[in-house]
């Protein structure tokens, strides 16, 4: 759970980190499509230990 959280953070690091070209924006718009899906995946996860 931690390594997910550290894994997002190292992404969204290194976005801000870049300038912001078109490229960089097109990358940036992909990535929170797979944080959210990142995010939904985790909040599965921690829901179902919890529920058990």
């Amino acid at each position: 759970m931690k390594t997910i959280i550290l894994v997002i953070s190292k992404v969204v690091w290194r976005n801000r980190k870049k300038k912001f070209n078109k490229k960089t924006i097109t990358i940036l718009k992909s990535d929170t499509k797979f944080l959210k899906w990142l995010l939904a995946a985790a909040a599965d996860i921690i829901f179902s230990k919890l529920l058990q």
